[in-house]
C-alpha cells in the first residue's frame, strides 16, 4: 500500500496522463489500490508457494496453492470484466494502475496462473508489454517469454535462490 501512496504523491507533484489530476484520477486510484490489496499479495503468495518455499512439504503447500490459485483466477476474472469496458484498467488510457498491476500479472507463467482463459487479460498483458516505455524498461530485465526457454537446471537454480529468501528456517532457529 505504501507504494500506492508514493505513486499517488508523485502523480500529484508531477502530473502526467499516467496519473491524471482531473476527475479521471478517481478511476485510477481505486484500481491502483485494488492492485496493492489484491493482485500483489495473491500473485506474490502464489508465486512463493509455487516456486520458492522449499522447506514445506507438498502436503503443507497444497492448501495455500489451491487457495491462492483460485483467488488469482477470481481476480483475473475481475480484470477481464473491467477490460471488457476499456482497453486499460482505469479507462481508455494507460495509467499507473496498469503499470502496478502488469508487474504482477505479466509473470502468470512463472506463478502458474492460467490467464489464457481470459483473452482480454492476455491481450492487455501483451498490449502493455508492447508500449515503448515498457519495452525500454524491460530491456534491463528478463526477456519476454524467457521462462518458456528455461532448462530444468535453471528452474531449479531459481527455486534454490528464491527458496533461501522464502525459507522459514532462520525463523525456526531463532525460536
Amino acid at each position: 500500500i505504501e507504494s500506492c501512496g508514493s505513486l499517488q504523491y508523485l502523480g500529484e507533484m508531477f502530473p502526467t496522463s499516467l496519473f491524471p489530476t482531473d476527475e479521471r484520477r478517481w478511476g485510477v486510484i481505486p484500481w491502483l489500490y485494488w492492485q496493492a490489496a489484491n493482485i500483489g499479495p495473491v500473485f506474490g503468495n502464489k508465486l512463493s508457494y509455487t516456486r520458492y518455499i522449499n522447506d514445506a512439504t507438498d502436503e503443507q503447500k497444497a492448501h495455500p496453492l489451491e487457495r491462492f490459485g483460485k483467488e488469482a483466477l477470481r481476480l483475473v476474472a475481475v480484470m477481464d470484466h473491467q477490460l471488457a469496458k476499456h482497453p486499460y484498467l482505469a479507462s481508455d488510457e494507460f495509467t499507473v494502475a496498469d503499470i502496478a498491476t502488469w508487474c504482477w500479472v505479466r509473470s502468470y507463467k512463472w506463478s502458474k496462473v492460467d490467464i489464457t482463459t481470459k483473452p482480454r487479460v492476455l491481450d492487455w498483458v501483451h498490449r502493455v508489454r508492447a508500449r515503448p516505455g515498457v519495452e525500454r524498461g524491460m530491456a534491463f530485465g528478463v526477456p519476454q517469454d524467457e521462462i518458456d526457454k528455461f532448462s530444468k537446471e535453471r528452474r531449479e537454480q531459481y527455486k534454490r535462490g528464491g527458496g533461501s529468501i522464502a525459507s522459514n528456517t532462520a525463523l525456526k532457529s531463532d525460536l
